[in-house]
């Protein structure tokens, strides 16, 4: 088997069968399958996909979970079912929209064994039509990348990707701490054993709507979940603990402060504007009129409350690394 294409279905009635129908669009020389976990959806996403498979039934490999695993135990669990050589990703909300996708992507790694992984673009637009279409911006638009590159964030679009399977091995434990944000780990998992070639050709969809893992999300969700895989995957990635992931960090922890205090819960605002400014006293990426301005509205009095708290953290931090054995 040449390529497995993986993907995690759950509650998409509405885009599921477009997805699986632009993979059975693709144009190979090369036997493929398409591994699909349907995570115990309530609607009528599980009795699409199953009429796919009875359609084409040399073609699909389903698993059909008892119960809801959540998105990170879903995504290992179709990951490790794969038989490819290689794994394209693709969302059950998104869509490819060139029938040459996985074969250009094939031969893309089949010439370079030395990357582990290769991508190209996609096109994300909104489901409602609010907002323009846009592309991602690619750092320094390079055409081969490298783990250093990743060290910012991600910047790969989900069903772009491509990857040798078991490059990596097992997902490691921490991988399974995380709650949505698993592309970026995976990339970073990969990064760590070959490079990352781009394709620059249009060859997918990324669809935004509000039933997104993501979108769904209200503004402090995003914020709070964005801070517990960074320092998740922190804590384990020796090359995300530097002076660039503190800066990091540090502006997550600022923004949600903020979005606390518009909300008018001025207890979490202080816990993470101390946050913030233990990880970054002066961080180059937050104003500091702006930071000024915060943390007078926050603290009334001197701020001695303010330091006495971030020295409490500072304390309690060193005494954990302290304890903490290498």
């Amino acid at each position: 088997m040449k390529v497995s294409v993986a993907m995690s279905a759950h509650n998409r009635e509405n885009f599921v069968a477009q997805a699986i129908e632009s993979v059975l669009m693709q144009e190979v020389s090369f036997d493929y399958e398409i591994v699909i976990g349907e995570d115990c959806s309530t609607d009528r996403t599980r009795d699409i996909v199953v009429s796919f498979q009875e359609k084409y039934p040399d073609k699909f490999h389903l698993l059909m979970h008892e119960k809801n695993l959540g998105v990170i135990k879903n995504f290992a669990s179709i990951v490790q079912a794969c038989q490819g050589q290689y794994i394209a990703l693709i969302d059950d909300d998104d869509y490819w929209t060139s029938p040459q996708k996985l074969q250009m992507q094939v031969d893309f790694l089949d010439n370079h064994p030395d990357c582990a992984l290769c991508f190209h673009d996609s096109r994300h637009f909104y489901e409602d039509g609010t907002k323009e279409d846009y592309f991602i911006s690619l750092p320094d638009n390079k055409e081969v990348f490298t783990l250093e590159d990743l060290k910012p964030g991600p910047f790969i679009p989900t069903s772009s990707t491509m990857f040798r399977r078991g490059i990596f091995g097992q997902f490691p434990g921490w991988f399974y701490e995380l709650r949505v944000g698993n592309d970026w780990a995976l990339h970073i998992l990969n990064a760590q054993y070959g490079r990352l070639g781009y394709i620059n050709e249009v060859m997918a969809a990324t669809r935004i709507h509000n039933g997104g893992l993501w979108n769904g999300l209200g503004r402090i969700q995003q914020l709070e979940t964005v801070i517990h895989e960074y320092e998740v995957m922190r804590n384990h990635l020796l090359f995300l603990k530097d002076k660039m992931g503190k800066i990091k960090l540090s502006k997550f922890c600022f923004n949600l402060a903020r979005e606390y205090e518009r909300q008018g819960d001025l207890e979490k605002s202080k816990e993470y504007i101390v946050k913030s400014m233990t990880e970054c006293l002066m961080n180059p990426s937050i104003s500091s009129r702006s930071l000024l301005k915060l943390v007078l509205r926050l603290y009334a009095n001197p701020l001695y409350q303010l330091i006495a708290a971030m020295h409490e953290k500072l304390r309690v931090s060193k005494s954990d690394a302290g304890n903490t054995k290498p």
